[in-house]
């Protein structure tokens, strides 16, 4: 779903290019839509993947241990995976907000300490 989420925006974005004059200069100051999206989407997978492999795995070994208990350190991932979910949501939701924020603030307090929680989100400028 997500890959053609990225082809629709990307189609769409190459079919609206034709008609604006300001594409071209913009086109080395930032991040095309597209790639806004594909980034987005791959951080979004990720944390989808995070959380729901342990589990998958963890039900996969019950399956051939046939019966018998969970592993203690397999009890412990799955348990600290799937609650997970809700904060890491929350994160690649707020991430483009966050990049927002940073760079029309790059010397601001609140950004920099953000950047030291959170290094993931790294400020993308016309060198990417």
């Amino acid at each position: 779903a997500m890959v053609l989420l990225y082809s629709s925006v990307k189609q769409t974005e190459l079919k609206a290019k034709k008609w604006s004059m300001s594409t071209r200069l913009e086109n080395s100051k930032k991040l095309s839509n597209a790639q806004k999206v594909r980034n987005q989407a791959f951080f979004y997978l990720l944390a989808f993947y995070f959380v729901y492999i342990p589990p998958t795995i963890i039900r996969l070994i019950q399956a051939v241990i046939n019966g018998q208990g969970t592993p203690f350190p397999l009890a412990v991932i799955l348990v600290t995976a799937v609650p997970s979910q809700g904060i890491l949501n929350s994160w690649v939701y707020i991430r483009p907000k966050y990049l927002r924020y940073r760079q029309k603030n790059p010397g601001s307090i609140c950004a920099t300490l953000l950047k030291i929680c959170l290094p993931c989100c790294k400020l993308q400028t016309s060198g990417n």
